[in-house]
């Protein structure tokens, strides 16, 4: 039978239809819970309105208080008419604002990416609603000419999106055209001042901030990178310099971006200028008070900035460039610690290269400092400490010193006393940066004549420097400190000493002093990633690995700078070299050759009901406001405080089942599972940092009023640990109201490039202020139980590393990438990470038992759970197999109980199964320990709750599923149409009688009768054909 061609073409199409309908339902059965999430229609997260408005007014305070004492003031120099631009007089009120991000679609309060947050429209201050609120007018014609240049249908900067990673496309129009004469001379006459704001939006999902400039109608330009000014940025400041008397600039930014401009004479005078960062739901409300005086800016650069970074930021040369290894080619020294050391051995001159040094920030106030004490205290014959007045420094020396602060001026205000050390380098000897943040403390407001005293304490090992090498030739490798003269610097940034009498304090090591225990945890210290003994047999820093012009990776020394400052790109290791050590598993726990106790019932439950009844995986899931219930405070006090020693653990972890394991180590998908058998709740976790992320893959409930705090690098720059904590509070309070136990924050991976398009993310380029900062976050979150996933463990300094292997020597990874997670963990008790994408080496990070295990666990201290980031288990990248033998607890699958076959535990498996009990015990002590912590907290202020106990889960109703299947049903039937009508035989048509015969002329009667034998004849002849052929087939 011949088929016609519009039969073939409507038979595949609705073959592809019907693919595409399978694949669709494929899809949402795999993703089901994502979707529902992201429909609002999973966990129904609520709470009593009331408590919800207090607790959004009480982060609104935070949010504006960090933005107070965050944004830095960069430059204040005297206007055209000679006084200092800033503050500005009392009778400004009104003010000509330009910048297309000026504009209220345009101002960025978050940036892209998971790691963003999302302000709420009854929270949320733009820059021009700020300005209203302080009693400002700004000039609407201004802003009507950028709205109507390019007007957003929503806000670019607002909306979390895969598309968003396009929105960096600049969008100032051309001065001239927008600005004729007409408009500028109108602007003169409204005000003599001008805010000119430059913003740059980046994040997750954008890549690598861009070597060129896209714009908004206008031609690309391959000549400036994003992180310069662009054409039209330039010429608008030069016009406003032409025009006010006042030009202020304001940089809008998640990465820094370039500022020489700001010093170039042909630009014009630029009076002011500040870093306001992404600024949360109101931070916008710090810029007009700063102008006016209202707030005195305290915030402090948490990174360098340079004149020329494209030239001079040596860590750009080895970044992400297409090639799977990355080399940290520059060694320890990252940041400030580059440039203080090159400018001491006279390699570049630091004026010239920095433009503004880390910890730099100006204010309206005079402070003066005195150091009030100083002692290093050492352990007598008679095991007491004792002050040494020689200030000879012991492996368990105290030293203290106290710091008074006196305010000057008749402007109220805060300081920030920063603490640098200087320890003695020799020439080929251990790696030492010239100058090193050791701590650093704010002051409360301090009006004329008020003193205030901060005080330091801390011991040699913060100063020790880890010796990989032995460079020492003390026949060991281990946090060291050499012999000689350590120096205190009380500085106002990394460069500059405070001017102040005995700012130089001198302590005295006589003898290497070598930690062969960590001071803290009295665990064994030693190399885990150099040299033979190297995990997965191969050293961190690549040695012995030849790379594919055939020589080791070189890493930057101060006592050659000249030969070994990199210069070019580090080689790709060849693949010969590198196959062998790839997928590589721990074999340390493979003495597990027994099966662990399951499914045994010893009555213990973590969370009861009110009258102490047992909760069903029902009822923790969806039991909602029917069921109260509480913690068992007694079975939770004994786990705590008898970690390692008491039975229960056991006997609880005996309980569990298959199902009850693969549900905790396989399923932690923005939760962790109700497990009804140990009385464990269904706990949310949700993306941060900058407070609970409701736009990405967490349940995206509609109206949940988060706070959406300022970005991390803007948190940084308050250089205030009492206010990190505070925040963290904040997210403990959202988290109370809404049902949230966990937050994927903080992030403190470092800046360790300019160019990195999630520095807004993390908080600086220092693992000092970072770690600190983290400490204090993780502190206030616990306090009002919500515990912190701190990310991303390790090397994970740009989110375009996924998968790559990352190299660096062992001491830069100790010093730099590990030191913010030792101070989170030790000093912020954390009892969650979040493993990276990429590889440690030829290791994926997750799988790491020397960096987990070794380090983390061990020398650290750490107790809790590690989990990955997003995974599937669908990328053998990503191993849970591996993982587990590497310290792994837990996979972030939101996906879940749909697993890929890496992600699913072999529970034929002896090694595995009894790995993944253990990493129960992990994710149990990380929900138990928050609470424990929150429980018996000792301090309560306004920004503590109450614990009570945890709430039952509320499942929405998933009207999608319910849309698609009538949707489907449609389709098909509509299908089923279609093939009917396509395949059905046609009618045989009856011969047409003309019933008007009667109305015909003779002649054509005659001619229709002739017609009609033709067909006839023809018809008979057919039939004669046939017969005679049916004859001949007969024969």
């Amino acid at each position: 039978m011949k088929v016609s061609g519009k039969k073939i073409i409507s038979i595949a199409a609705i073959a592809l239809i019907t693919a595409t309908i399978v694949t669709g339902d494929v899809f949402a059965g795999k993703y089901r819970s994502i979707i529902s999430g992201f429909f609002g229609c999973t966990e129904q997260i609520d709470g009593d309105k009331t408590t919800i408005d207090e607790g959004a007014k009480t982060g609104d305070q935070v949010v504006r208080k960090i933005a107070n004492e965050g944004v830095v003031l960069l430059r204040n120099e005297k206007n055209k008419v000679g006084r200092q631009t800033l503050p500005l007089p009392a009778t400004t009120k009104k003010i000509n604002i330009f910048g297309w991000y000026a504009t209220d679609s345009g101002f960025l309060l978050a940036g892209n990416g998971s790691g963003r947050s999302y302000v709420h429209k009854d929270n949320k201050v733009t820059l021009l609603g700020a300005f209203k609120e302080a009693g400002f007018e700004y000039n609407q014609e201004i802003i009507d000419i950028y709205e109507k240049h390019c007007k957003s249908p929503k806000d670019w900067g607002e909306t979390q999106e895969w598309a968003n990673r396009y929105h960096t496309k600049l969008k100032e129009p051309v001065t001239d055209v927008a600005f004729p004469n007409d408009v500028r001379e109108r602007a003169k006459s409204f005000s003599d001042t001008a805010l000119i704001v430059l913003s740059r939006y980046s994040g997750e999902y954008i890549e690598r901030i861009s070597n060129k400039q896209e714009k908004e109608g206008l031609p690309t330009d391959e000549t400036r990178n994003f992180s310069q000014i662009s054409t039209e940025e330039e010429s608008l400041i030069k016009m406003c310099t032409e025009n006010f008397d006042n030009v202020i600039v304001v940089f809008n930014t998640g990465s820094i971006m370039q500022m020489n401009f700001l010093e170039d004479p042909t630009f014009g005078n630029i009076g002011a200028a500040l870093n306001v960062g992404y600024m949360g739901q109101s931070g916008a409300t710090t810029i007009p008070k700063i102008l006016t005086g209202e707030v005195n800016p305290s915030g402090r650069l948490a990174d360098t900035i340079l004149y020329n970074p494209t030239k001079d930021e040596i860590t750009r040369i080895n970044c992400k460039n297409g090639d799977t290894d990355i080399v940290y080619a520059e060694d320890i020294y990252v940041g400030y610690k580059w440039f203080e050391t090159a400018s001491a051995e006279g390699y570049l001159n630091y004026k010239d290269v920095v433009q503004y040094p880390f910890g730099f920030g100006l204010d309206y106030s005079d402070f003066s400092w005195k150091v009030s004490s100083f002692e290093v205290k050492n352990v007598d014959s008679n095991s007491e400490y004792v002050t040494d007045p020689s200030n000879k420094l012991e492996r368990d020396s105290k030293i203290s010193l106290s710091v008074e602060v006196t305010n000057n001026s008749d402007m109220p205000g805060k300081d920030v006393v920063e603490l640098y050390y200087h320890a003695p380098y020799y020439d080929g000897g251990i790696e030492k940066s010239e100058i090193n943040l050791l701590n650093f403390a704010k002051t409360p407001i301090l009006k004329k004549g008020e003193s205030y005293t901060v005080q330091f304490e801390f011991t040699p090992y913060e100063m020790a420097s880890y010796d990989c090498y032995d460079k020492n030739n003390n026949g060991s490798a281990r946090w060291e400190l050499d012999a000689g003269d350590y120096n205190l610097f009380l500085r106002t940034d990394s460069h500059t000493n405070k001017e102040m009498e005995g700012n130089n304090l001198t302590m005295h090591v006589e003898d290497i002093i070598s930690y062969r225990k960590d001071p803290t945890t009295n665990a064994r210290v030693k190399n885990r990633f150099t040299g033979e003994n190297a995990y997965g047999g191969l050293g961190l820093d690549g040695k012995g690995l030849k790379a594919q012009d055939g020589e080791d990776w070189t890493y930057l020394s101060r006592s050659d700078i000249a030969n070994t400052i990199p210069k070019v790109r580090s080689k790709t290791a060849s693949s010969a070299s590198i196959k062998q050590y790839l997928g590589y598993k721990s074999d340390a726990y493979d003495y597990y050759d027994t099966m662990p106790t399951m499914n045994q019932e010893n009555n213990l439950r973590l969370v009861t009901k009110e009258d102490g009844s047992f909760v069903s995986k029902d009822e923790f899931s969806n039991g909602g406001s029917n069921i109260t219930l509480k913690y068992n405070d007694e079975l939770i006090n004994e786990l705590i405080e008898n970690y390692d020693t008491t039975d229960k653990w056991d006997l609880l972890l005996n309980q569990l089942s298959e199902d009850d394991l693969r549900a905790l180590v396989e399923g932690s998908g923005y939760q962790t599972q109700p497990i009804a058998s140990i009385g464990k709740p269904k706990y949310l976790e949700y993306d941060g940092p900058s407070g609970f992320n409701r736009t990405n893959m967490s349940p995206n409930v509609p109206g949940s009023k988060f706070t959406a705090l300022p970005a991390e690098n803007l948190m940084a720059q308050t250089w205030n640990k009492e206010l990190l904590y505070q925040a963290g509070q904040i997210v403990g309070i959202d988290g109370n109201n809404f049902g949230i136990n966990g937050i994927y924050a903080p992030t403190v991976n470092l800046h360790r490039e300019m160019m990195n398009e999630r520095n807004y993310e993390c908080y600086s380029e220092d693992p000092i202020i970072s770690g600190y900062m983290a400490a204090y976050f993780i502190k206030g979150a616990a306090s009002n139980n919500v515990y912190c996933y701190l990310k991303h463990l390790a090397l994970y300094d740009a989110s375009t590393y996924v998968y790559f292997r990352v190299w660096c020597t062992e001491q830069n990874f100790r010093e730099n990438y590990l030191k913010p997670f030792e101070i989170a963990i030790k000093k912020g008790g954390a009892n969650g990470l979040m493993a990276s994408f990429n590889k440690v080496g030829a290791t994926w990070a997750g799988s790491n038992d020397a960096m987990i295990n070794g380090v983390i666990r061990g020398e650290f201290g750490f107790k809790g759970t590690v989990i990955t980031d997003w995974s599937d288990g669908s990328s053998s990248e990503m191993d849970i197999h591996s993982g587990l033998r590497g310290g792994l607890n837990t996979q972030l699958n939101p996906n879940y109980p749909t697993t890929g076959s890496y992600g699913k535990v072999d529970f034929s498996n002896p090694v595995e199964v009894n790995l993944a009990r253990e990493s129960a015990k992990s994710i149990i002590y990380t929900s138990c320990s928050t609470y424990y912590a929150a429980k018996h907290k000792t301090t309560s202020d306004d920004f503590s709750v109450v614990i009570t106990g945890p709430k039952a889960q509320v499942m929405g109703f998933e009207w999608w599923i319910l849309v698609l299947a009538i949707a489907e049903v449609i389709i098909f039937a509509a299908l089923g149409f279609w093939i009917f009508v396509l395949f059905r035989k046609p009618k045989k048509q009856p011969v047409a009688i003309d019933d008007n015969i009667s109305s015909l002329s003779k002649e054509e009667k005659d001619i229709k009768i002739q017609t009609i034998n033709n067909e006839l004849n023809a018809l008979y002849s057919r039939i004669d054909s046939l017969k005679q052929e049916l004859k001949r087939l007969k024969k």
